[in-house]
């Protein structure tokens, strides 16, 4: 998630990972099975203070056994 806290004339850029970014090199010898995790959700508290603004986006990503990757549409949002 990327979010921008507008306060006044101030603006302040974030991004949270949801695990923790990691270096992993996975591998399976073909034919192998390997489990998959079709749906994941995770909740994320915006400390947004009285008279500030919050905007920014959503999105997943992921990386199969054969380090493929994928990204999902990222979805926007702002608070108020």
């Amino acid at each position: 998630m990327t979010h921008t806290l507008v306060c006044g004339g101030e603006q302040r850029r974030m991004v949270r990972l949801l695990p923790p970014a990691q270096v992993v090199r996975i591998a399976l010898p073909p034919g192998a099975e390997a489990p998959a995790e079709r749906e994941r959700s995770a909740r994320f508290a915006l400390d947004v203070p009285s008279g500030c603004a919050v905007r920014g986006e959503v999105f997943a990503e992921g990386t199969d056994a054969h380090g493929l990757q994928a990204v999902t549409r990222h979805i926007g949002f702002r608070y108020p």
